[in-house]
């Protein structure tokens, strides 16, 4: 359903027309200003700070990827006689149904009950390495 036409006088029209250049002539100088700095920065820092700002980005991004692993390992090892399933995990963390078994594994687990300071209440996982 198309929205109704609104009547707009010609005094409202130029209005609105003022507003926009003067956003527009704004926001280019915001961009001259914004050049600017990131210029003065890179000359203060000896480094690019767009380079800097992808290294920051990218170790945020490690950060997050490793609390994506740790948080189901808390969930399934972590979390009593009733762990999240590997459904509702898989869903949440943006792995597959498999992948969140695997998501996780004894660094996470051990990194885990560090930062709780407890032990897992699941049996304790045979390592990959390990015979039984």
């Amino acid at each position: 359903m198309p929205a109704p036409e609104v009547a707009v006088s010609d005094e409202e029209d130029d209005a609105a027309v003022r507003l926009a250049e003067t956003l527009t002539g704004d926001i280019a100088e915001l961009r001259e200003e914004e050049t600017f700095r990131l210029e003065a920065a890179s000359e203060a820092l000896g480094a690019d700070p767009l380079l800097l700002a992808l290294d920051g980005l990218k170790t945020q991004k490690e950060a997050v990827d490793a609390q994506i692993r740790r948080l189901p390992g808390y969930c399934r090892e972590f979390h009593g006689s009733h762990p999240y399933s590997l459904e509702e995990l898989a869903r949440r963390s943006g792995h597959t149904f498999s992948g969140v078994r695997t998501a996780y594994g004894d660094k996470e687990i051990q990194t885990v009950a560090e930062q709780i300071s407890r032990q897992p209440n699941r049996p304790e996982r045979p390592s990959a390495g390990k015979t039984r």
